[in-house]
């Protein structure tokens, strides 16, 4: 029986939550709830309808609850180890159904058929092994877009991002009762991008592992160097439930959830402290606390934290550059710090100063930090015509290489590890070759019905589905029979192909026959109608044909899951509105708008922002997250025949009106200038990768509190150079950063703070980019040996080659990608350098994949001119990779160029930061990828060293 105090607490959710839904949905949740005669399964769906967020209420069936519900209990009174769980971590970390962002399907009973038996006899830490080898037959890394998949398409994907892959780890761990979370650090701190992982409970402790990527021990991954280095690691939980017993601090609330931070257990930590008061010197309760890591050239949100009544808000946080934003009733102030060096702050919000502009709400009030201190908040004059940006310079720094707290395995360990990944990678890589087999074969078929114009479409929808190849054949043939090749011969249909070609690469591996088939005979019930509303605009045949199949057709909006919304849309458009509201939808779109923003609300407390809620669901319920309620207006127009779209850079909803796609509802046109960003040096500076531009402007953090800052244009993919990049920016305060990211993680950045103001002709805004000096380039990473081979097999070692080679006080090892470009370039500047590489007296060591890299005329050339350097051999399965996650250089890219240094004292270990073996060199320099003059920068840092 579970306890009092958790059957409390899901009768309280569950009656608070019935109190906010449509009559169909309370129905059939108090339906479900008293079908159950089980009153442990009636307490746990109460918690799970009560918990969730809103839209998998309103979008999931009854029914998978139920499943999660059934199967959560079947181990927690079958399974030892389940049982003796404490009753939070179990609601928490086996019961619920919600990992990420990924569709709720009834994916635990399947996980559970495929492992129950794998691990029947094994310890808790052996099941979590074997599972995680499980995994990593079934799938392995691979970037995409940013819908996650769920444990299911996983199943029949073979690949997927580092998101889908911890979902897919946690998901089957839970299946077998054993508590799993998935852990993310936001934002990295010394480099860009982010990264997610798992911890697993397991002999009374938590314990983390890469998902997918095995090993024969717990607590280790290429990232425990990187997370070692983290400012803010946490794990998403979906209630309040017991939080103080989760293992961990709360650490701030994302609309229905709570971030849990662990960094503690990860890296050294301090616990940050923000003090916030008026200018009389009370406390102000309810202040929004950003905690922002420049990540991306720009200031990302870690966390957001709410003061309590003493005025106060804290967490803990590694040891390295942050910046603390605080804002209250329109004002805002900010400091940079170190946190190694501060991390306790006073923060006085006060008035707004002489010339301050309104903004939202209310105004900006300025860092009572005297002086000018860079990095803190201050006004800035107009910026006119003829004036240049005032930049301010702000140096922020990256946390120490510290590795995490790590298992260090034994040589046979090591050795029995590599044997099972390269069989766990070789059945996966059979397997998927088996999905691509049947779809060829699918293909076949369904090649001989089509025009030959059609044959590489087709061809490609069945490489791209791979284990879902069977229902896009299924689409394809317009049969729901599992024997494709005995349904109808007929010719193929042009517009089940059009409708295919408008999905994303991702959505093959998921779509559903039945999903696409409704999809269908709703668009077609209205292509005649489009038609002749792009005809009415002028709009040639072939053109219109094309918007048609695009902004109609389409059954994806943005990055919701597929689902049959048509024909449950089209007869609320027929049943709930009166004559007069349907003629003028017809006539005029807008009119939908105008309809969902006086009758469609979301409460953030309920819900989370970044769930992309069905259709369906949010029109039945009347809530909507903002990007949901966009995805709703574009199916209702499409459900009428007008061709809509969600802007993929602003994520606004757009009509398409006159040839073009314009705004669903036109805001108020602030009076704008026209402004050309110019990058002053250095060639092309990206955005986000250089810098970012963001108008100051209050809106909602993702967990609902009210927020003022310069959130940054969605200008990616866009790049400033000498000439320019020319934009239309609405009149306002804006801020421009630049950033210059150091080989040690560190970043020199600059920020400009300025006033748009009116004038005539084009603003020229300079883009000033920092140049460090060769001395800030250099790093001292502790490095094990590493074990190579010569031509014949033999073992080698890295440090025995470099000594032969010549090396004096440091030494340049590459490993290259023969006969590739990247690499030609480097041996190119190596062999043209080959005079100042022996003065220097740097041992030279190459290595490349076999023998056969001989054959390689411009390897032949440089091996000519340098003379000393001598080439080793690796199968690069592994090794490249982890030197270059170690070295935080670009693990994706060969060559991988390091400048390492012997080290002074041999047998150093792990707390050096070699977690596989002792310190033979530090690494001082790392490149991966080509880049113009890594060679001449290695040996000037060579000097240095």
């Amino acid at each position: 029986m579970l306890g009092k105090e958790l059957q409390d607490y899901a009768r309280d959710c569950f009656e608070g939550r019935l109190a906010l839904l449509d009559d169909v949905t309370r129905a059939r949740a108090t339906a479900t709830v008293d079908a159950s005669a089980d009153e442990d399964e009636a307490c746990l769906l109460r918690y799970l309808f009560g918990t969730l967020p809103l839209s998998d209420v309103l979008d999931v069936e009854p029914g998978v609850l139920v499943s999660y519900v059934r199967h959560s209990l079947m181990l927690r009174r079958g399974l030892g180890w389940t049982r003796e769980l404490p009753e939070p971590l179990f609601v928490h970390f086996v019961l619920c159904p919600r990992v990420n962002n990924e569709p709720l399907t009834d994916c635990r009973p399947p996980l559970w058929s495929e492992l129950h038996e794998r691990v029947t006899g094994l310890n808790e830490r052996e099941a979590v092994l074997e599972i995680n080898y499980w995994c990593a037959q079934m799938a392995t890394y691979q970037a995409s877009d940013g819908r996650t998949l769920g444990p299911l398409a996983m199943l029949a994907s073979g690949d997927g991002r580092c998101g889908e892959e911890s979902t897919f780890l946690v998901s089957a761990l839970r299946s077998v009762g054993i508590p799993a979370r998935q852990i993310y650090t936001p934002w990295w701190a010394h480099c860009d991008d982010n990264h997610a992982w798992v911890e697993a409970y397991a002999d009374g402790g938590w314990h983390y592992l890469g998902a997918c990527e095995p090993e024969e021990a717990l607590d280790r991954g290429w990232f425990t160097n990187a997370a070692g280095r983290a400012l803010m690691m946490g794990t998403t939980v979906y209630s309040d439930y017991a939080l103080d017993q989760l293992g961990g601090e709360d650490a701030g609330r994302n609309g229905c959830t709570h971030l849990i931070g662990v960094t503690p257990s990860y890296t050294r930590t301090v616990r940050l402290a923000v003090h916030v008061a008026d200018e009389g010197g009370n406390p102000v309760e309810g202040a929004t606390v950003c905690l922002e890591i420049l990540n991306s050239a720009q200031w990302a949100p870690a966390t957001c934290l709410v003061t309590d009544a003493s005025g106060e808000a804290g967490v803990s946080v590694g040891l390295g550059g942050l910046r603390v934003r605080v804002t209250s009733g329109g004002r805002m102030a900010w400091r940079t710090i170190d946190t190694a060096e501060l991390h306790e702050l006073d923060f006085i919000l006060g008035e707004r100063g002489a010339g301050d502009e309104p903004v939202g709400a209310g105004q900006a009030g300025a860092d009572p930090t005297p002086g000018r201190e860079a990095g803190s908040w201050q006004w800035t004059s107009p910026v006119g015509s003829a004036e240049v940006l005032t930049w301010h310079d702000v140096d922020v720094r990256a946390p120490e290489d510290h590795p995490a707290p790590s298992c260090r395995p034994t040589p046979e360990q090591l050795e029995r590890g590599r044997g099972r990944k390269a069989s766990v990678d070789e059945l996966r890589r059979r397997r998927v070759a088996s999905f691509l087999d049947e779809g060829a074969q699918l293909a076949d078929g369904l090649v001989a019905r089509a025009n030959r114009e059609d044959h590489a479409r087709i061809e490609r929808f069945m490489r791209l589905a791979l284990g879902n190849a069977g229902e896009v054949a299924r689409f394809l043939s317009g049969t729901s029979a599992d024997d494709v090749a005995a349904a109808a011969q007929g010719p193929l249909e042009a517009d089940r192909l059009g409708l295919l070609s408008t999905l994303s690469d991702k959505d093959f591996r998921d779509l559903r026959a039945d999903v696409l088939e409704e999809q269908l005979h709703g668009a077609r019930a209205v292509c005649g109608r489009t038609l002749g509303l792009l005809a009415a605009q002028g709009i040639e045949p072939d053109e219109a044909q094309r918007v048609y199949e695009r902004y109609v057709l389409c059954p994806r909006v943005g990055l919701e899951h597929l689902t049959a919304w048509r024909g449950p849309l089209r007869g609320w458009l027929q049943s709930e509105l009166d004559a007069g509201e349907l003629e003028a939808m017809h006539g005029d779109p807008r009119a939908i708008w105008d309809w969902l923003e006086r009758n469609v609300g979301f409460d953030e407390r309920q819900d989370l922002a970044k769930l992309a809620g069905g259709p369906v669901g949010a029109l039945r319920g009347r809530h909507a997250s903002p990007v949901t309620r966009a995805t709703l207006f574009v199916a209702l127009c499409r459900c009428l025949g007008h061709p809509a779209r969600v802007n993929p850079e602003s994520l606004a909803p757009e009509l398409f009106e006159g040839g073009r796609f314009v705004p669903a509802q036109e805001p108020p046109r602030p009076k704008s200038r026209r402004v050309r960003l110019r990058a002053t040096a250095g060639g092309t500076k990206s955005c986000f990768v250089d810098w970012t531009l963001g108008r100051l402007q209050a809106y909602t953090e993702r967990g609902g509190q009210g927020s003022l800052g310069f959130p940054s244009l969605e200008l990616w993919g866009t790049s400033a150079d000498e000439g320019g990049l020319t934009l239309e920016l609405p009149l306002g305060t804006w801020r421009l950063v630049s950033t210059t990211r150091l080989p040690n993680g560190s970043q020199q950045a600059s920020e400009a703070i300025f006033r748009l103001v009116e004038g005539e002709g084009e603003l020229e805004l300079p883009l000033r980019t920092r140049v460090p000096e060769a001395s800030d380039m250099l790093q001292d990473i502790p490095l094990p040996e590493l074990a190579l081979h010569a031509a014949d097999g033999s073992p080698a070692c890295a440090s025995d080659a470099l000594r032969r080679s010549g090396a004096g006080k440091a030494g340049i090892v590459a490993f290259l990608g023969e006969a590739e470009e990247p690499t030609e370039h480097l041996l190119n500047e190596l062999r043209e350098q080959a005079d100042q590489v022996r003065e220097a007296g740097l041992g030279l060591l190459l290595v490349c994949r076999s023998p056969k890299a001989y054959d390689d005329p411009t390897l032949m050339r440089a091996l000519d001119a340098l003379g000393s350097a001598l080439v080793l051999f690796d199968d690069f399965d592994e090794l490249p990779e982890r030197l270059a996650r170690r070295m935080y250089a670009n693990p994706e890219k060969l060559p991988l160029m390091l400048l390492v240094q012997p080290c002074d004292k041999a047998g150093e270990g792990e707390a050096a930061g070699a977690t596989d073996g002792d310190v033979v060199f530090r690494g001082l320099y790392a490149v991966g990828g080509y880049n113009v003059g890594s060679v001449a920068l290695a040996l000037r840092l060579a000097q240095l060293a």
